[in-house]
Parts: structure tokens; sequence; C-alpha cells
């Protein structure tokens, strides 16, 4: 288990070098941990700075609306506005709506 944590790409072989264990040992011991679940193998891809440079990012939208509409008002036109009924919303994560004394 050390020799896996220290390298997880480590060869059976050089595990049984290292400990001094049977490679028979070293590769039977692999196989239940993988049978077990309890070792994993995944990759992780660097979208960051030092990676593809690509970023997850997510989209702010600020929409001014006419002074003086309350937030009822705008609640009622939504929710009868065929264009919003339609409106595939799969990818928005948080949505806020923002008053200031009473008003949006």
């Amino acid at each position: 288990m050390k020799e896996l944590i220290k390298n997880p790409r480590i060869s059976d072989n050089q595990i049984s070098k290292n400990t001094k264990v049977p490679v028979m040992t070293v590769n039977r011991k692999r196989k239940q941990l993988e049978e077990e679940r309890l070792l994993h193998y995944f990759t992780s891809f660097d979208t960051g700075e030092f990676g593809t440079g690509t970023f997850k990012a997510k989209q702010l939208y600020i929409i001014k609306f006419k002074t003086g509409i309350t937030r009822s008002q705008f609640i009622e036109k939504v929710e009868k506005d065929k264009r919003f009924q339609a409106f595939n919303a799969s990818y928005i994560s948080l949505s806020y709506l923002g008053e200031k004394d009473g008003r949006l």
C-alpha cells in the first residue's frame, strides 16, 4: 500500500523489488484491492492555466428593469409569457432576483 501511495503508476515488479515481497503476492493483493473497489484508477484532466487553457466559467447577466416594477409584477409577467414557458433551463445552476426598497 505504501508503495502505491508513493507512486500509483508503479509496476508490480518494482513493488516486489522495493518491498522484497514475491511478485505473485503483490499481483494477487493488487487484484484483490481492485475487486474490493478499494483501489481506483482515474485520469484528471487539467483545464487550467498550465493545462489546456480552457476555463470553466459561469455567465453573469445583469438586467436593468423599468423603475417601479415590483417583484410580484415581474414574476406574474414571466409566468404568463409563453417564451419563458418554452425556455429550457437545464443549464442554469443559480438564479437571483434582486430588489431595493421593494422594487426590482
